[in-house]
């Protein structure tokens, strides 16, 4: 009889100590996919500084473009006023958009392309837009491997009942899916 009662206990204990391992797991990867987003958010403050800058600086050539200023100004607006992530994602790939159509427009005025402090502000923003690449890339990576951790057995008994939810991907906004020439690369 406390043969059995030895057996089970084992049992019990080495159930008990591999759901510690997963619960563990799953803790680290949902703060690898927190620190990755933070990371990117980072950048993501530098860019709301710069835009502004650069509205301004089209809007002394373009002063009649208005509604592209006031697109850029209210999605900047959103993206830094949104609180949760899945709201940050949403309100920046809007401002991804309004951003490619202030692009567009300062595209159109030779003599803004040749101004020095906005090429200086391009190069920034350029700069800024590949490190918020780099780190939605990184974002991205986490999440897969945060979702993916979550959505398979036995993990997924785990993941459930301790309120381990999917973590939204990072994606590309509508603008960002098509190449745009960004302020006269002419090549």
């Amino acid at each position: 009889m406390t043969k059995f009662i030895l057996i089970g206990l084992v049992i019990l204990v080495v159930i008990g100590l591999y759901l510690i391992s997963v619960y563990n797991r799953l803790r680290r990867l949902k703060l690898g996919v927190k620190e990755s987003f933070a990371a990117m958010d980072v950048f993501l403050k530098k860019r709301y500084d710069l835009i502004p800058n650069i509205v301004a600086a089209v809007k002394g050539y373009a002063d009649h473009e208005r509604g592209v200023f006031e697109q850029t100004a209210e999605a900047r607006s959103r993206a830094m006023s949104a609180q949760t992530d899945e709201e940050k994602i949403r309100a920046n790939a809007a401002l991804d958009d309004s951003i490619n159509q202030l692009i567009i427009t300062a595209e159109a005025y030779p003599e803004l392309k040749a101004d020095g402090g906005f090429l200086r502000l391009q190069q920034q923003l350029e700069a800024v837009e590949k490190d918020i690449a780099n780190s939605r890339l990184y974002y991205n990576g986490n999440v897969k491997l945060y979702n993916s951790n979550i959505q398979t057995f036995p993990q997924v008994l785990v993941a459930g009942p301790f309120g381990y939810t999917e973590e939204p991907f990072f994606e590309a906004g509508a603008g960002e899916r098509v190449a745009t020439q960004v302020f006269g690369d002419e090549s």
